[in-house]
């Protein structure tokens, strides 16, 4: 993969963010909405399929299982989007009733998988940016860190309903803003990777 292509990559990644932060909550969840959420999904696997392409040019490959992983999930999450089950990368739950409960589980294994393979690509990146350079470190610890306390957000979430305590649900609703919050840091950071590692190549 050329210089120009991993560049792009990094700008895809920035692009996904202001389409999800920006385009999918001011359009909701109408049709508009889930056209922003396609583009937004198909610039995100460009961004990571970059990825895959510049850390194989460093001599690094491996981050290509858990970039593969992330970008069949999310392929998957969209096509299940377009006839209305789930609720995008990372929101997906159990829909209906019947038929349609084997969506719900298939799609509660994607999320798992999903934040397995977040949390693959840190370990990866954290290991790369020992001779890729402190960027790539800060993508790996900041992903690592932003899927573990989603991954606490859960396991509170569950917590408070055996409990029945809302005061869990409070301590799961801090984790979620403060896993988003740093899963956003390391998205930008990882597109200021890319762009700068473009330079380098």
């Amino acid at each position: 993969m050329n210089a120009s292509m991993v560049r792009f990559g990094g700008i895809a990644i920035f692009a996904y963010l202001v389409l999800t932060l920006l385009g999918r909550l001011a359009l909701g969840g109408g049709t508009g909405g889930a056209i922003v959420g396609l583009i937004g999904t198909a610039l995100m696997i460009f961004g990571f399929w970059a990825t895959k392409g510049f850390l194989n040019a460093k001599g690094h490959t491996g981050a290509d299982m858990p970039i593969l992983i992330l970008i069949g999930a999310a392929a998957i999450t969209a096509i299940l989007g377009l006839f209305g089950f789930g609720g995008g990368m990372g929101g997906m739950g159990a829909t209906g009733a019947g038929g349609l409960q084997v969506v719900g589980i298939i799609a509660l294994v994607i999320t798992l998988v999903w934040f397995l393979a977040w949390l693959w690509f840190g370990l990866s990146a954290l290991k790369f940016g020992a001779t890729g350079g402190g960027i790539w470190k800060a993508t790996g610890i900041l992903y690592i860190i932003g899927m573990a306390a989603l991954g606490l957000m859960v396991v509170f979430f569950i917590l408070a309903a055996i409990a029945k305590a809302m005061g869990l649900v409070a301590v799961g609703g801090i984790l979620a803003l403060v896993g988003l919050l740093v899963m956003l840091a390391g998205l930008i950071v990882h597109g200021i990777g890319l762009i700068q590692g473009a330079g380098k190549m």
